[in-house]
Order: structure tokens, then C-alpha cells, then sequence
């Protein structure tokens, strides 16, 4: 799982393009993914194949373009937060009008900040309620004003309450959950 600040810079793509979507690693690195498959091929150790990668890694992060100090930091207080940050505050110390601030976050981490804050705060609940936090214990220390908010980003996030999320049988040794 990549940080949005990482996505932006290995992917150099905005990440809109790629919401909602798994990623072929083919796909995404073009023809640096031929190139990589072949080194790695003729490396003769795991360790020296994964020294291949991070080196080429690196590579793609110093050459491309970074993502904008305002969003990189506010992301950052978001994921912090676990989402409970005031998006008006953060726009507001980033000095950026409204507007941009949401335009700028939106091409550069892919959703509108206030949607990765519910993201944030809905997989904070989630791990909350699997840790056994009663309801309305995990919907409070989440940062929901009440229940009824958790339930509703339940129902878009999860296709199901969090109730049913809880009682659900999960696969053992996994974070999911049958379908």
C-alpha cells in the first residue's frame, strides 16, 4: 500500500486515473517493467533482486515531480489524524483559497480531502471494532460525532452496518471478510 504522496511520485500519474482500480505493475511502469523483469532475472540472489528494485524505486522518486508542499503536509495530518483533522483548518494554514486546496488535493492524493478523511476515520472505526470496542466506544474514539455517522459510512464503505461487519465470519488470519 502506497501513501498518496508515494503513489503520486512512483506512479507519476495523478491518482484519479487509478481510483477504484487494482494496478498491473506492467501496466504502470511501462517499459521499466520489461526492463526490471529481465534484471531481475539475471541477479542470482533475492536479496540482490530486491536491492535492483529499491535502487530503481529510488530512481523514480528523485526524477519525478513532488507532490505540492500544501497537500503533502495536509495528507500527512489527515493520516496522522486518522482523519479527525479539520479540513477548513488545514486549508486555512495552507494558505491556498478553498478551491484550489481541493482541486490541488484532489489531482494529487486522487479523492477530495474530506473523503479521504472519512476513508481514514471509517478504517480507524474498522480496526476499532475488530479490537472488540463496543459501537458506540469505537464510533466516539474514531472521531464520529455519533453512531448514526459511523453507521453511514458503513453502509457506503463496508455494503454492510457495523454490526453485521462485526458478527461477520472472518477468513482466518485475514482482514477480510466473506462476500
Amino acid at each position: 500500500q502506497l501513501t498518496p504522496a508515494g503513489a503520486f511520485q512512483l506512479l507519476r500519474t495523478p491518482p484519479t486515473g487509478t481510483l477504484n482500480s487494482i494496478i498491473d505493475a506492467a501496466d504502470s511502469l511501462a517499459t521499466d517493467a520489461k526492463f526490471l523483469a529481465e534484471a531481475c532475472y539475471t541477479e542470482s540472489s533475492v536479496a540482490q533482486r530486491f536491492e535492483l528494485i529499491c535502487n530503481w524505486i529510488t530512481r523514480q522518486i528523485a526524477w519525478s515531480t513532488p507532490m505540492h508542499n500544501a497537500v503533502s503536509w495536509a495528507a500527512t495530518e489527515i493520516g496522522n489524524s486518522f482523519g479527525t483533522s479539520s479540513i477548513a483548518r488545514l486549508q486555512d494554514a495552507t494558505a491556498l483559497s478553498k478551491t484550489r486546496f481541493v482541486s490541488l488535493f484532489g489531482e494529487q492524493v486522487g479523492l477530495a480531502p474530506k473523503h479521504y478523511a472519512r476513508i481514514l476515520r471509517f478504517r480507524r472505526s474498522r480496526s476499532l471494532l475488530r479490537q472488540g470496542r463496543r459501537l458506540s466506544d469505537a464510533a466516539l474514539a474514531a472521531g464520529y460525532y455519533d453512531q448514526a455517522h459511523m453507521h453511514r459510512d458503513f453502509a457506503e464503505f463496508a455494503h454492510r452496518t457495523p454490526l453485521e461487519f462485526v458478527t461477520a465470519t472472518r477468513f482466518p488470519n485475514s482482514l477480510s471478510i466473506p462476500e
